[in-house]
């Protein structure tokens, strides 16, 4: 799926490598230009980083992507877990936004990848330091996602372009983060300390996609 999203996307790929015999593989290879890399299984297996590899496997430049005003962005600040990073940014490419990295896990990591299943060839991804992720945000309203005490996530609909920002399981975010911004909660029961991040972020991309899409 990976390789036909960053075909689609005009990625320009370096190599292709394919099993003996996966036809799809090969036509992939003639489409973007460059010559197949033929492999036995074995040698698949150690190319790939899966356990169960499926062939083809890509090695594709990394596109350029910038943020772009007014439509919303999905924020992942100090996120260190590479599948919730991948898991979010599928869904934000799914949910029609942008994804900034603020610090934390390479959203180009083989795991990252792997969880984004294609989301970093549908939507723009921008990765940059703690102390960058203020200055590229001047332009949206910041909604900052905490387990409690927040207004509900229905306010994110008072925002054309709003920049949802979840942090770490572990650590939460930056106290001047949740200072800059409005806050909202997940209505859960009590009994419930906190959601897995990429669950709650989807949640909170939802919420405010099902009104933009009106």
């Amino acid at each position: 799926m990976a390789c036909e999203d960053a075909l689609e996307a005009g990625v320009a790929f370096d190599q292709v490598f394919v099993v003996d015999g996966d036809e799809r593989g090969m036509a992939l290879a003639e489409i973007v230009g460059v010559a197949p890399r033929v492999v036995t299984a074995d040698v698949f297996a150690k190319v790939a980083t899966t356990e169960t590899p499926q062939s083809p496997v890509a090695v594709v430049h990394i596109p350029r992507s910038e943020l772009k005003p007014g439509l919303a962005v999905m924020v992942l600040w100090g996120l260190a877990d590479p599948g919730n990073t991948g898991t979010l940014i599928r869904t934000a490419a799914a949910f029609g936004l942008q994804v900034l990295v603020v610090s934390g896990a390479d959203p180009w990591a083989p795991k990252c990848m792997r969880a984004a299943a294609g989301g970093h060839f549908r939507t723009s991804v921008v990765r940059v330091g703690a102390d960058e992720g203020g200055d590229l945000l001047t332009s949206w309203d910041w909604f900052a996602a905490v387990p409690r005490g927040g207004e509900d996530p229905a306010v994110l609909n008072d925002s054309d372009a709003p920049a949802i920002i979840v942090g770490s399981e572990a650590h939460g975010l930056p106290a001047a983060v949740i200072d800059r911004s409005r806050t909202v909660s997940i209505p859960m029961v009590e009994s419930t300390e906190s959601l897995n991040v990429a669950q709650a972020g989807a949640m909170l991309m939802w919420e405010w996609r099902k009104t933009a899409s009106r």
